[in-house]
């Protein structure tokens, strides 16, 4: 018989509780429970042209017999079935699951403990180095604590950039359920928590500024709040978190980088804050499940899109479908933006899926401090690039300056050439030609 059936045979076996009484369809009915693929792969190896069932309980009733330390044959007559674990009569072979005797219970006492113990030396707390070299106190500025199935990153400044294979905590990244990180970490690293596979909750504290890349690709989170301070979300950060139903944005943001949040599945609604002006290629691509997208910036944040659409950043994500929800006086800003909007291209959206953030039906108090956190932020990028610009002139009229008023200025002007600015007069005196310029920015 195949050898993995056999092996689940004995594991069942071994689960049924003393003095109980089995047959061979309750061991089926285990099979088919637990080990269905392997039961199927070798019920089918039988003959068809016999009869299946009884050729099954034959193999298996074998396979039990040879159990006989663990087992004892029984009798199906009178009441003795009602101890059945499968509660119902017959007609097959029964055995009973053997007492164990005294010795065999001490010695079974002695290998759980050494069980436990060897169980509690295994979760015990281990302690890694996890900060960037660049930190002024290196790699020991930031430790990663793993106790029990949580890990916990505290200390002060950045987080090192790990791929799977430097990562300390690799080879336990299955055992992680829960990440704590502690106010004064700066940065989530690079792949810090990517393919833990059953990381369902993460806490992230308002120190953070950066999500590094991959740094929870491939998690099991349902939910995640990115605190206020986070100014960039890495590229594929959350990429195939599928089980992601709900994700909070917070307004400091300003760049989702590529692939940040593409293949969460689950997602049916993102909110994009108003101070969010980039969003790169596949950001929000594969998303079989969005229904809303809300932007709150007044200037359509740049996304990525071409007439291949192969690249757009919310190809393949219901872009039919979803309703689009932006700022009433920045409607047609998004539908004359290629990015957001085309009627021929696939991956962006069409005029008739964008609305007015007001018709919005979950429009709330948290909508509206977006919202206005983003006009401020907008206002203060606008008195930045006039403050540049101030800059800029005074800089300008500092150079046209070169001539000063009343004084004569020969560099530029020509051989025995002397030329002087008085009250807005330019006198050139002299004998001899003008230097030719090239262009008018030579003038001296």
């Amino acid at each position: 018989m195949n050898e993995i059936i056999v092996n689940a045979i004995r594991e069942i076996i071994e689960k049924i509780p003393e003095g109980k009484i089995f047959d061979s369809h309750f061991v089926i009915d285990q099979l088919i429970k637990n080990h269905s693929d392997d039961y199927l792969m070798f019920a089918s190896s039988i003959d068809a042209s016999q009869n299946k069932t009884s050729l099954v309980n034959g193999h298996i009733a074998k396979e039990i017999k040879k159990l006989d330390g663990i087992v004892e044959q029984v009798k199906n007559t009178g009441d003795f079935w009602s101890a059945n674990m499968r509660g119902t009569p017959s007609e097959c072979t029964g055995w009973q699951k053997k007492l164990k005797k005294k010795n065999d219970m001490k010695m079974y006492f002695f290998i759980l403990l050494c069980g436990l113990l060897a169980c509690a030396a295994s979760l015990s707390a281990q302690t890694w180095n996890a900060g960037a070299t660049t930190n002024p106190g290196g790699a020991a500025s930031v430790t990663a604590t793993l106790d029990g199935n949580t890990l916990t990153i505290a200390g002060t400044g950045a987080m090192a950039n790990f791929t799977n294979a430097t990562r300390p905590w690799y080879t336990s990244r299955f055992e992680i359920h829960t990440a704590i990180i502690e106010e004064g970490v700066t940065t989530i690293g690079a792949q810090s928590f990517a393919m833990c596979r059953y990381l369902t909750s993460v806490s992230i504290p308002s120190s953070v500024t950066f999500i590094g890349n991959y740094a929870f690709e491939q998690c099991d989170l349902t939910s995640v709040e990115i605190p206020h301070g986070v100014i960039t979300i890495g590229r594929g950060a959350f990429l195939s978190c599928w089980k992601l139903t709900s994700v909070v944005i917070p307004s400091t943001v300003r760049t989702i980088e590529e692939e940040a949040f593409q293949d969460c599945r689950d997602l049916t609604t993102v909110v994009i804050p108003g101070n969010v002006t980039n969003i790169g290629r596949l950001a929000f691509a594969f998303i079989a499940n969005l229904q809303t997208v809300v932007s709150l910036n007044v200037i359509p944040p740049t996304v990525v899109a071409s007439s291949s659409a192969i690249i757009g950043t919310f190809v393949y994500s219901n872009v039919d479908n979803v309703k689009v929800y932006v700022p009433t006086e920045a409607i047609e800003a998004y539908k004359a933006t290629l990015g957001w909007c085309h009627e021929d291209y696939n991956g962006v959206f069409r005029p008739a899926n964008f609305f007015d953030v007001m018709e919005y039906p979950d429009f709330n108090a948290d909508i509206v401090k977006m919202l206005l956190e983003g006009l401020q932020g907008h206002f203060e990028r606008l008195e930045g690039e006039i403050d540049d610009l101030q800059a800029d002139l005074e800089g300008l009229q500092a150079d046209l300056k070169l001539c000063k008023e009343g004084e004569d200025f020969t560099t530029g002007v020509g051989t025995n050439l002397t030329a002087r600015l008085n009250n807005g007069v330019l006198t050139i005196s002299g004998e001899g030609p003008m230097t030719t310029l090239q262009a008018a920015s030579e003038q001296p």
